[in-house]
């Protein structure tokens, strides 16, 4: 949904809002084998079996939000934005399932500011990553025995903010 408000009264006329949502279902089947026992357990005949894994698509996330705030007055333009996209699946661990790495939710906050000075000639801000993201990685792991289920960091990158201005 992307609008203008025009039509309210005043300084309220000039707010701009854009939102949008994507959500993505989507499955795959990753190849894994399990190691089976044929014989007995005096003679142990072990054989591999090949399977199918079922878990979710790499690389894409189950949603992506985005929304954006604006306001036009005369030369002056603002916008506002908000992006949160949830956590997503780098890779499967199709033999035991211990090693999933996962990709942590992401949330940017970003400010633009452009005022018109004269004809053509503008000064534009534009502030990203306010609130300091910071791009955390991780194995996933299952409970064990007494050991609860949890994450296991990989590495995290961090990239603070930026202003430009022209």
């Amino acid at each position: 949904m992307q609008t203008h408000l025009w039509y309210l009264p005043g300084l309220l006329g000039g707010i701009v809002l854009d939102l949008n949502a994507s959500y993505m279902s989507s499955r795959q089947y990753y190849p894994s084998f399990a190691v089976v026992n044929l014989g007995t357990r005096i003679r142990p005949k072990m054989t591999l079996i090949y399977q199918t894994v079922a878990g979710p698509l790499q690389d894409q996330p189950r949603a992506t939000y985005n929304a954006i705030l604006g306001w036009d007055h005369l030369g002056f333009s603002s916008r506002f934005s908000l992006r949160f996209q949830q956590q997503t699946v780098r890779s499967i661990d199709t033999q035991y399932g211990l090693q999933n790495t996962f990709y942590d939710d992401v949330m940017l906050l970003d400010i633009s500011l452009k005022q018109q000075l004269l004809g053509s000639l503008a000064v534009f801000a534009n502030v990203t990553n306010i609130n300091g993201h910071i791009d955390n990685y991780y194995f996933s792991h299952p409970a064990f025995g007494t050991i609860a289920a949890g994450q296991l960091p990989t590495n995290k990158e961090t990239y603070g903010w930026m202003l430009n201005v022209a």
